[in-house]
């Protein structure tokens, strides 16, 4: 097997316009530490491993901007279903539904 070297990858700035459907999960400090992708006007969809751990009201959810911390809209989490049979130490079933509280 040959190996790649590593590379690091810088992306350019992008407007909020090109991945719309995508959220920056952040936590009660607004830091954000994992992504989500919309999946109706209310749920996300992200990973277990993202979300095990937390309650709703610890996360919130960044939408429509291609900046880390600024930008589109910051929404509050309402609720969090982990997938059951998530496994953190084989990832299996690493899915998790986000509810995101709209107005």
């Amino acid at each position: 097997m040959k190996l790649c070297p590593a590379k690091l990858l810088v992306a350019p700035q992008l407007p909020s316009t090109q991945f719309p459907h995508m959220l920056a999960l952040m936590n009660a400090n607004n830091a954000q530490f994992c992504g989500a992708s919309i999946i109706s006007n209310n749920w996300g969809v992200s990973a277990a491993h993202c979300t095990v751990g937390f309650s709703a009201n610890q996360l919130r959810v960044r939408a429509g901007s291609s900046q880390v911390n600024s930008g589109g809209s910051i929404h509050v989490v309402s609720q969090i279903i982990n997938h059951a049979s998530y496994n953190a130490r084989t990832l299996n079933n690493d899915i998790s539904l986000i509810r995101v509280r709209t107005h």
